[in-house]
């Protein structure tokens, strides 16, 4: 469901959700052989996209969750999607490409922040360094760096900005990238005794100032044009995916501006004569650089989608450890075909980030990926039963809430979806009954996507023999392999279970030990 699964299942009773904290997988009964089917793709694509700076930290991920699961006694299976998308996620496909381009251009917004920012952060840095006669003709261009009060374009632009402001989604976001620092910003070149390369100086410190100026009110006028007319009325009824820039990207800048402002007032007097203050404005713009290069390698990474390399490398690391894999056929989705094992009895649950697998009626496993979240096991016929719905109802409800093959009707969450769901009995009596809440495409067309989701979830994959599916062994010495290949062999040695006699086995450079 493209609703967070977390914000519903939590409110429901407890009884619901069974949550183990991590070490749980290593203390399992030494006889009970747990028997699970994992969503290659989805997990493969979390880990791809994870905060971490290796560049094949899929294969890092992946090596780690088999070995867990391997000290646990269970047993994996890794199911990956066909490749090709089913017809009935065409529309899905489309929203995450434009999602996509979304994405893109956030990027390019705060890569030329940091490049302004930088400029800055160098510049104040090196302003008290100057001989005094320079940097007097330096400070000459402080003054201009003031937005005037008559520029109402600016200032209608800037409040669009600031009214999607969010310090708490630039902390989010900031706690997210920890391990991230900007790279190390070159000062200034000394300067010449020319006098043309202190106008130059002051030229490109205004020039990167009406960069400043002109990004806002453009991006302000392409924000207010993306935004549907409902929520232009009442930006309480818009949600983050509606704007050209996130909120936490609005708070930065707000706070550019706040710098803009501080710097001019600046003087040459205050430069050597107050230097706390000249401090705090040069301390101001170090973090707001720091910020800015945190969320800009955030949007790079995001930008960087997995491809056929990055499955590939995955299931290199998987079968050396041992574990089958199971490429589903065509258009299969991988969640689907897992649930169909799972419910067919030859596996207990399916491990996914995808709650479509409850649609399904399989039991999931959820935050196997996570390091901070406890895991938790969720029953679907658990959740139907607390609900006080059948498959049918429940059918609906889910799809009312969207997943992979149906869009979510704004404004109708868990709550209200169960009261429609209860009250008239099915989506077309909601749509029909509920004119307020209409869907985001004409209803026919709507309609006809739920028509289509019903019947893929009600049909379920057919459940392959896992009899004539290739089961490899653990191979340790493939492992050393595969590891040293993408540059992680480093991490075979913090194992206390590596056996290192088998791992320098592989005779890897094809030589001939004895030939001297």
């Amino acid at each position: 469901m493209y609703m967070d699964g977390s914000t519903w299942i939590v409110t429901l009773p407890t009884e619901i959700m069974s949550s183990y904290v991590r070490p749980l997988l290593q203390h399992w009964d030494a006889n009970l052989k747990l028997r699970a089917y994992r969503d290659g793709t989805l997990i493969t694509q979390r880990l791809h996209f994870a905060p971490a700076p290796h560049p094949y930290r899929h294969v890092l991920g992946w090596y780690r969750i088999c070995q867990e699961l391997s000290k646990g006694k269970i047993q994996p299976w890794v199911v990956f999607d066909g490749r090709k998308r089913h017809i009935a996620k065409a529309r899905e496909v489309q929203r995450r490409r434009a999602d996509q381009n979304q994405l893109f251009n956030r990027s390019q917004v705060e890569s030329e922040r940091v490049k302004r920012l930088e400029f800055v952060n160098s510049f104040l840095e090196k302003l008290r360094e100057l001989p005094h006669g320079k940097a007097e003709e330096i400070s000459k261009v402080f003054p201009s760096l003031q937005i005037v009060s008559e520029d109402a374009k600016f200032k209608k632009a800037y409040d669009t900005l600031s009214s999607q402001a969010s310090s708490t989604a630039l902390e989010q976001v900031s706690q997210l990238e920890p391990g991230v620092s900007r790279a190390y910003i070159p000062t200034l070149q000394p300067l010449d005794a020319t006098t043309e390369s202190v106008d130059a100086l002051s030229t490109t410190l205004y020039n990167v100032f009406e960069n400043f100026r002109t990004s806002v009110t453009l991006l302000a006028s392409r924000m207010f044009a993306s935004v549907p007319p409902a929520a232009q009325k009442d930006p309480e009824a818009s949600t983050e995916q509606d704007w050209m820039l996130t909120k936490a990207q609005s708070q930065l800048s707000v706070m550019e501006r706040d710098l803009w402002f501080q710097m001019s007032s600046l003087s040459l007097d205050a430069v050597h004569q107050d230097p706390d203050h000249f401090k705090d404005i040069v301390a101001r713009s170090s973090l707001l650089l720091d910020k800015s290069c945190k969320m800009s390698v955030s949007f790079k990474r995001r930008c960087n989608l997995p491809n056929t390399d990055t499955y590939n490398e995955s299931k290199d690391i998987i079968r050396a450890m041992g574990v089958p894999i199971i490429d589903a056929p065509l258009e299969t989705e991988g969640e689907g075909l897992a649930s169909s094992i799972v419910l067919h009895g030859d596996a207990d649950f399916v491990v996914s980030e995808d709650t479509d697998v409850l649609v399904y009626g399989a039991p999931l496993l959820r935050n196997l990926t996570s390091m901070h979240e406890p895991l938790e096991i969720i029953c679907s016929q658990t959740i139907r039963q607390c609900l006080e719905l059948d498959p049918v109802s429940f059918l609906d409800f889910a799809l009312l809430l969207g997943t992979d093959f149906t869009q979510r009707i704004k404004n109708v969450g868990p709550a209200r979806a169960l009261q429609f769901v209860k009250r008239y009995g099915s989506i077309e009596n909601a749509i029909q009954a509920e004119p307020k809440y209409p869907p985001r495409i004409p209803p026919r067309e709507y309609l006809a996507e739920v028509n289509d989701a019903r019947d893929l979830f009600k049909n379920l994959p057919h459940s392959p023999n896992l009899r004539l599916i290739e089961q490899p062994g653990r191979s340790d010495s493939a492992i050393a392999e595969v590891m040293t290949r993408y540059r992680l062999g480093r991490h075979l040695m913090k194992s206390p279970h590596w056996a290192y006699e088998d791992a320098l086995a592989g005779n890897f450079f094809n030589d001939n030990p004895i030939a001297i």
